[in-house]
């Protein structure tokens, strides 16, 4: 089979997961090398932790000797091997239990830590039904720093702004049933935000009131007529179909809270500063701009074993 035939998705599922894992074999025999698709495939493979990773990664190497791409491989492994860690520090039966429900984008996943006290963050995943990590490697990075972890899905253009999947059917009864499920936590709550998530997130935080706000890579203005650019994977057509009252600067929002803010960005990215920049003048907001950093600005947190500390509250 050519390659190029080989149907790969990055929306995280079971189907996703399992097509890729087929894939390696069918490129491992084929004559050519084919470098983006391989390296779409030791990404997904590294972040799902796959037990097909390191000979996945052995065949990229004897492949491509390239020093431009020799730092993107080391970052890759490194990912493998940090998640492969958080996996190995959890209860053996951690992955059989939480990952079908986690690669499940059409309902939420609640992951509990030891202690019913314990601190629980509330994550907006991306369209992608990640982090940019697997949402089973966070549960397992936050779940070990003592931090349960409440995953909401979405893999529309619209951000959770339409409805939460498992929740409700639009933003205000996904809020009413959220609100009163946090109504009974007794710990710390946090609600964190990355990416196509991380305007949803914003908004839900000034609802829910919660100890802390995470936002990586988020967008901070929907409003007509901003003078900030829209989300890449939200079209005109998206944005208008949202209601119109969700469509807003969220600077008078955050502004009126009584609770921190903390935003991440890369300053490779442009458009992730100047959404960051609009509210970062605000008294409850802090911003930590990363170096040689573009959209993925989770990444280097997670690369040094600090994410969990950034999210939980």
């Amino acid at each position: 089979m050519n390659p190029r035939q080989i149907s790969l998705g990055e929306v995280h599922s079971h189907a996703q997961k399992e097509a890729f894992e087929k894939a390696v074999p069918i490129l491992l025999d084929s004559n050519k090398f084919d470098h983006a698709i391989a390296y779409l495939m030791l990404s997904e493979l590294s972040k799902h932790v796959s037990p097909l990773f390191l000979n996945f990664y052995a065949y990229v190497e004897k492949h491509d000797a390239a020093i431009r791409t020799r730092e993107l491989r080391h970052t890759i492994l490194r990912e493998y091997q940090i998640g492969k860690a958080a996996l190995n520090a959890v209860p053996a039966d951690f992955r059989a239990r939480y990952e079908p429900s986690l690669l499940n984008a059409q309902e939420p996943t609640f992951v509990q830590a030891e202690g019913q006290d314990a601190p629980t963050a509330i994550v907006f995943t991306t369209k992608y039904n990640n982090f940019y990590i697997s949402n089973l490697v966070l549960a397992a990075v936050l779940v070990q720093s003592g931090c349960s972890v409440l995953f909401l899905k979405d893999t529309s253009n619209f951000g959770f702004l339409k409805g939460i999947s498992g929740l409700g059917g639009d933003w205000e009864s996904s809020m009413r049933l959220l609100t009163s499920w946090v109504a009974g936590r007794a710990g710390p709550l946090s609600v964190v935000g990355f990416s196509s998530g991380g305007y949803a997130a914003l908004l839900a935080a000034t609802i829910l009131k919660p100890d802390r706000c995470v936002g990586f890579s988020v967008r901070t203005d929907l409003s007509t007529g901003s003078a900030l650019p829209t989300p890449p994977l939200m079209s005109i057509k998206d944005r208008e179909e949202i209601p119109l009252n969700l469509r807003q600067s969220l600077t008078p929002l955050i502004s009126e809270s009584e609770f921190p803010f903390s935003l991440y960005a890369g300053n490779e990215d442009q458009v992730d500063i100047a959404h960051a920049n609009a509210v970062s003048h605000l008294p409850n907001v802090s911003l930590r701009v990363f170096p040689n950093t573009a959209h993925i600005s989770v990444r280097p947190l997670f690369l040094s074993h600090t994410l969990s500390e950034a999210i939980c509250p």
